[in-house]
């Protein structure tokens, strides 16, 4: 059986809540499984926690305020 792509889950939902000095973040699957459990990330490592972490086809959730530019 072929799904159109409208009927296909995307695979993560990743949330990210940017803050001064570093982000919590957070990710589960379709299935609302945890695949990132939630946690401080310090905006210095941000860069390469989000290059080790972050797929192409996660769908990311962005709540931020003053330093959103930033990122």
């Amino acid at each position: 059986m072929n799904s159109s792509p409208e009927t296909i889950p995307n695979e993560r939902y990743i949330a990210l809540d940017l803050h001064k000095h570093y982000n919590m973040v957070g990710g589960q699957n379709y299935r609302q499984e945890w695949e990132l459990r939630p946690r401080k990330v310090q905006m210095s490592r941000f860069r390469d926690w989000a290059s080790q972490n972050l797929k192409p086809s996660d769908l990311v959730v962005l709540e931020a305020t003053g330093n959103t530019w930033d990122i």
